[in-house]
């Protein structure tokens, strides 16, 4: 019996049973389509937040003015200023460290001549927009010349210029008021928010925020809203290579504990590293891979036990048929 043969008399036989060969046929698609769709959901939620955790940049930690929540030291308050930033790019002092952003959030009351809205407003030193994903859709950026003068520049995102203008190039060169206070535009940022960015306590979707110069967000328009020990939001750093983010990260210890002259006391600020979150998120995404690739193999092995049902009665169905055929005459067939 040659090769064609064999598929004449299996397709023969698929076709007399229709139904039998539609079942066993969906129990191997189901049960390997689940393993394969699982593993494949796994991988692309690992590969997610992988490029979402590379969106907020390559060997940068944050400096946040925050205290232990287990510290057991309750005269310990939250410290960070923005001469800190200042000392760690001192020479010498943070040797590992490219540059340090500072930034001042808050929320404000914007206007453009009718209705009021409110969205965020970040202030911000220039090398903030070289951290990241930043994407630029019409405009500049403020420059360090304008971030010394304290003006009032703003960059806004791409849904504040809808809101208040139209269109993204309609905004540039227009002027708002934030906080009643007059601004000009100078550029609009089309950037989309990291999914990630809540881990890193860097809320706020950049679409409906507002960048302004630090001096301007720290002397002009939130004056009042700071004081001698935090006047800075959060700090991001950058390490001079991807390498040294560790030994950055000790180094700006060391220099943030000297300026604050802590000795034997608890830090009064964290310090975050999202490699570290993403190992933890990576530990996650494996373990939730394994657990999709279980339930998939379940789902084969329960179709494995419905074929060899099928095939089980396929053979005691054909029984009395071979029995009939040899009690006539019939004899093995040969093969050539």
């Amino acid at each position: 019996m040659n090769l064609i043969e064999s598929f004449r008399i299996a397709w023969g036989a698929m076709m007399t049973h229709k139904l039998r060969s539609l079942l066993t046929m969906l129990g191997i698609i189901i049960g390997v389509g689940a393993v394969v769709g699982m593993l494949a959901v796994g991988n692309g939620y690992a590969l997610f937040i992988q490029r979402e955790f590379d969106k907020l940049g390559v060997g940068i930690f944050y400096v946040n003015p925050a205290v232990d929540s287990n510290d057991t030291d309750e005269t310990l308050r939250p410290q960070l200023r923005a001469s800190d930033a200042e000392a760690i790019m001192a020479p010498g002092a943070a040797p590992a460290v490219e540059y340090v952003v500072i930034e001042l959030s808050r929320s404000g009351i914007f206007a453009a001549g009718g209705e009021r809205f409110q969205f965020g407003v970040k202030g911000v030193t220039p090398t903030y927009f070289r951290v990241g994903d930043q994407d630029l859709g019409a405009g500049r950026y403020f420059s360090d010349a304008e971030e010394a003068a304290a003006a009032r520049v703003v960059v806004i995102g791409d849904q504040i210029a809808t809101t208040l203008f139209g269109s993204i190039g309609a905004a540039v060169n227009q002027r708002i008021t934030i906080n009643g206070v007059q601004f000009e535009i100078v550029g609009v940022t089309t950037t989309k928010q990291s999914q990630v960015s809540g881990a890193l306590g860097q809320f706020g979707d950049p679409a409906e925020q507002a960048f302004i110069p630090y001096n301007t967000a720290r002397n002009r328009l939130f004056r009042n809203e700071v004081d001698s020990r935090v006047d800075v939001s959060s700090m991001t750093i950058k390490a001079r290579t991807p390498e040294e983010v560790q030994e950055a990260i000790r180094q700006v210890t060391t220099v943030l504990r000297n300026e604050h002259r802590l000795t034997y006391q608890n830090n009064d600020f964290t310090v975050t590293d999202p490699a570290q979150l993403l190992a933890q998120f990576t530990v996650i995404t494996a373990g939730f891979s394994a657990f999709l690739g279980t339930i998939g193999g379940i789902s084969l092995l329960v179709g494995g036990i419905g074929i060899m049902n099928i095939m089980l009665v396929s053979v005691a169905q054909r029984t009395r048929e071979i029995g009939l055929r040899k009690a006539v005459g019939a004899r093995r067939p040969r093969h050539f």
